[in-house]
C-alpha cells in the first residue's frame, strides 16, 4: 500500500501568504491609491493690482511618481489669479504673494475650491502675503 502525499499543506500555506498580501495592501491602500487633495490657490486684493505669485505642487499623486515638491513662480499675474493643484496629502501647501510696491495683497488655500485652509494679508506695503496648510497626517480636512 503506498502512501499519496496530500496537497492540503501547500494549498493551505498558499491561501495563508495570500491573506496575508491582500490585508497588508488594504491597510496601505492609501499610499497605493495616492491619496492626495484638490487645493485651489488664490491671489486677492481689493481692486486689480500687479503681483508676483509663487506656489508649490506635487508632480505625481502616486508612491512610485514624483512625490516631491515643485515650486511655479507666475510674474505680472493680476489680484484675483487662482491655480487650482493636487498635492499629495503627505505634503505642505504654500502660495506667496508679493505685491507692486506701496500695495498690499491677500492670499488663499481653499480646498475642492471651497473650504478656506489658511488665509493671509502683507503685513505692510510692498511686503508679501504667504498663506501655508499643512495636510501631513490629515485623514479628512472636511471635519
Amino acid at each position: 500500500m503506498s502512501r499519496r502525499k496530500s496537497g492540503f499543506g501547500c494549498g493551505a500555506l498558499t491561501v495563508v501568504a495570500a491573506l496575508v498580501v491582500l490585508a497588508s495592501a488594504y491597510t496601505q491602500r492609501d499610499a497605493l491609491t495616492g491619496k492626495a487633495w484638490n487645493v485651489t490657490y488664490r491671489a486677492v486684493g481689493s481692486k486689480t493690482e500687479p503681483v508676483s505669485v509663487t506656489y508649490q505642487d506635487t508632480q505625481s499623486r502616486y508612491l512610485w511618481g514624483d512625490r516631491s515638491l515643485k515650486e511655479h513662480v507666475e510674474k505680472d499675474v493680476r489680484t484675483g489669479w487662482s491655480r487650482e493643484v493636487i498635492l499629495a496629502a503627505d505634503r505642505q501647501a504654500k502660495i506667496t504673494v508679493t505685491p507692486a510696491p506701496g500695495a498690499t495683497a491677500r492670499c488663499q488655500i481653499l480646498l475642492d475650491g471651497k473650504k478656506p485652509l489658511a488665509e493671509s494679508s502683507s503685513p505692510a506695503p510692498g511686503q508679501p502675503a504667504v498663506c501655508i496648510a499643512d495636510l501631513k497626517g490629515s485623514k479628512n480636512l472636511w471635519e
